[in-house]
């Protein structure tokens, strides 16, 4: 079934909420910053943020869950944080 594959406003929607319920912060989706006032919707094939029309892939960012993933990488392996920054950032 081809609409398994489709992402729709209610699946980014879902991830956003769940990113703010686990504490995150300065989330974008594709680039395009999302705060309380964001409107995220289905045009289409597109998601629009912001009134910006996207297409997937969608790259979905917090900074705060993207340092504490980092930093619980590397308290699980011999690198240090620092180790880790300078390599993979």
């Amino acid at each position: 079934d081809p609409n398994v594959y489709v992402i729709h406003d209610s699946d980014i929607l879902l991830v956003i909420n769940e990113l703010r319920a686990a504490g995150a912060e300065a989330i974008s989706v594709n680039g395009q910053r999302v705060t309380s006032s964001t409107e995220i919707r289905c045009v289409g094939p597109v998601i629009q943020v912001n009134g910006i029309r996207l297409t997937a892939p969608f790259k979905i960012s917090a900074i705060e869950m993207l340092i504490c993933f980092v930093y619980k990488r590397c308290e699980n392996s011999s690198l240090s944080f620092e180790s880790f920054l300078v390599n993979n950032c």
